[in-house]
């Protein structure tokens, strides 16, 4: 995790973080999941391409969103569970088909933008926007 959050700022996100050597087996460790800070713009293209963003605020959360997935206002999800994260989904889009990227390891939405997570672990537990 990045020694501190900006409000603002945006950050890689991995459901399951690899943690191993170049060269050595994929390892993948949970709750490591906020990684490097990213720019604007590589946050929104990152999203738009089906992978997850993390950001401190849930303003900047649904600003992103937002601009993801223009002409459709973004659905949020409280945490599935205690450990995870409350999110939005851009254009209330609910992908069914993922793949992992051969590089970091990490699935991303085959047919869909991906998620926006903000907050705090177990944020708004079980809530979810009305649809």
């Amino acid at each position: 995790m990045p020694p501190t959050l900006d409000q603002g700022s945006f950050y890689d996100f991995y459901r399951s973080k690899p943690t191993n050597r170049p060269g050595a087996p994929l390892t993948l460790t949970s709750h490591s999941e906020i990684g490097d800070k990213l720019s604007d713009r590589a946050a929104l293209r990152q999203v738009r391409n089906g992978k997850d963003v993390y950001t401190p605020f849930r303003a900047d959360a649904y600003r992103l969103a937002c601009s993801a997935y223009e002409g459709v206002a973004p659905k949020w999800d409280g945490a599935h569970e205690k450990n995870y994260f409350p999110h939005y989904h851009p254009g209330d889009e609910h992908t069914e088909k993922w793949k992992r990227t051969a590089k970091e390891g990490r699935p991303i939405s085959a047919d869909a933008p991906g998620h926006v997570y903000w907050g705090h672990r177990g944020e708004l537990l079980g809530e979810k926007q009305a649809r």
